[in-house]
């Protein structure tokens, strides 16, 4: 028989391993993109792309946390790790236009993670009504 903490444990390192995934993949696009250049240099602006950063970071801790409700309280934060790198790091971060798209980001992820949470897996709670007792 499987207990309860076991099950949710092992759900808690998928869903961290899932975000961990997901926050080095966006770090390196970000790089390829912004950094690099990858794209014509007055195209994408840094603040734009940091938007763009956030949405897709967003998208990501919905559907994370939406297969894994509770691990609402550590995928945005591994998720953020680049923007929160990013605010420690630049000093003069609130005098430029880029707290604007670090911060509808960092939002932008709290809220898809709450609405993911809302709509999250029910099964584990439905299937065995005893067990979670």
């Amino acid at each position: 028989m499987k207990t309860h903490g076991n099950n949710s444990s092992k759900e808690a390192f998928q869903s961290f391993r899932l975000a961990l995934i997901a926050a080095i993949a966006g770090a390196v696009l970000y790089k390829w993109v912004v950094v690099e250049g990858l794209v014509e240099p007055g195209v994408i602006s840094g603040a734009l792309a940091l938007l763009i950063y956030g949405v897709v970071n967003a998208s990501c801790c919905f559907f994370i946390v939406r297969h894994h409700p509770m691990s609402i309280w550590f995928v945005p934060l591994i998720l953020n790790t680049l923007v929160i790198a990013i605010a420690v790091m630049e000093p003069a971060i609130f005098r430029s236009s880029f707290w604007l798209s670090i911060c509808g980001g960092s939002l932008s992820c709290i809220i898809a993670s709450i609405a993911g949470a809302f709509i999250g897996d029910k099964t584990n709670l439905s299937q065995h009504p005893l067990e979670n007792a």
